[in-house]
């Protein structure tokens, strides 16, 4: 009273207020004051009754005090969020290292599988030419995707027990960061589409990797990229990088260039709609890629290029068809 409302008191006098009028004032703001006291603690109570059915206590949320309540979340504040605090750094820890163990290791062994591969391919690729043209074909680092490569191509990814800890600490954000794209996207809206496609795009090793083929011609010495030439060439330039590319991969597939008992594979290959796009002087080259790889090929072609291929197989059958029936006779030139 002396400290805050005689001051207070004064200060209205001086103002020129009686004291009937400053009564009156303070009335009028005590009586909302208590309003507004009521409506909160009745807001609070509300609050309280619910908490109580949720939890199924046996706190009277009518109490004027609010002890229980506090002591409650005091020991939730002090006690147990330290202790799910620990628990949760710990599965993260322990999360992290499966996915730096399961997830992490069988990508970087995809990808050391593939390139191996493309090394193999390319061996099969030095024995053969097509027409005056070599390829090779290449793989490098995703120029998008570089620092999830680098990850997973770091050898500290190898480590295993307390050495393992270097690795984590190293790519720590970026592993957050490759794991948050495959987890979660955003806290708001659905995005399972979204999240369904980077699901896929990211479990693939084949996202964190570029392809290409180079042709290489011996007489201009000039090379050629196919992901650059691709859309400017004609439908027989581009089939050829295809038929390449198909022939070496059955060729590492069948063990063509391998020695002893795992090169006896039956080398069966069959192809539909062969050569359509092909003029005679492709056609002829890719069967000569065909025998240069020892490998058994079955053919089905148009008609129209028959006589193209006739002259370059062992044997061509023709299949006829009317109305009714069909048949498949031994085709042959006709002698002039």
């Amino acid at each position: 009273v002396e400290e805050k409302a005689e001051p207070l008191f004064k200060e209205e006098l001086d103002k020129g207020k009686t004291t009937l009028n400053i009564l009156q004032e303070y009335n009028v703001s005590l009586s909302r004051l208590q309003y507004l006291v009521t409506n909160i603690f009745n807001q609070v109570t509300r609050l309280r009754r619910d908490y109580v059915n949720d939890y199924h206590l046996s706190y009277d949320p009518n109490t004027k005090d609010n002890d229980q309540f506090e002591s409650e979340l005091s020991d939730f504040r002090d006690v147990q969020l330290p202790e799910y605090e620990e628990k949760i750094k710990d599965s993260y820890e322990k999360a992290i290292k499966q996915f730096k163990d399961d997830f992490i290791f069988k990508l970087r062994a995809a990808i050391e599988d593939v390139e191996d591969q493309i090394a193999n391919l390319n061996v099969a690729l030095e024995q053969s030419q097509f027409g005056r043209d070599l390829y090779k074909f290449t793989v490098k680092p995703s120029v998008t995707y570089r620092r999830y490569y680098d990850m997973l191509k770091d050898d500290l990814i190898l480590e295993t027990g307390d050495d393992e800890t270097e690795f984590i600490n190293k790519y720590k954000d970026v592993m957050e960061d490759l794991f948050k794209q495959i987890v979660d996207i955003s806290e708001k809206g659905d995005h399972s589409s979204e999240l369904l496609a980077n699901i896929e795009k990211f479990t693939d090793y084949r996202s964190y990797l570029d392809f290409d083929l180079i042709v290489y011609n011996i007489d201009t010495k000039e090379e050629q990229r196919l992901s650059k030439m691709l859309k400017k060439k004609s439908g027989g330039e581009t089939q050829t990088p295809f038929y390449i590319s198909v022939l070496s991969s059955f060729a590492q597939l069948y063990h063509v260039h391998d020695e002893g008992e795992l090169s006896n594979t039956i080398r069966v290959i069959i192809f539909d709609e062969a050569f359509s796009k092909m003029d005679r002087s492709r056609i002829k080259e890719a069967v000569k890629l065909l025998r240069k790889f020892n490998l058994q090929v079955i053919l089905s072609a148009p008609s129209d290029k028959v006589a193209d291929i006739s002259e370059l197989v062992d044997e061509t059958l023709v299949t006829l068809h009317d109305k009714n029936s069909s048949c498949v006779r031994l085709y042959e030139k006709a002698e002039k």
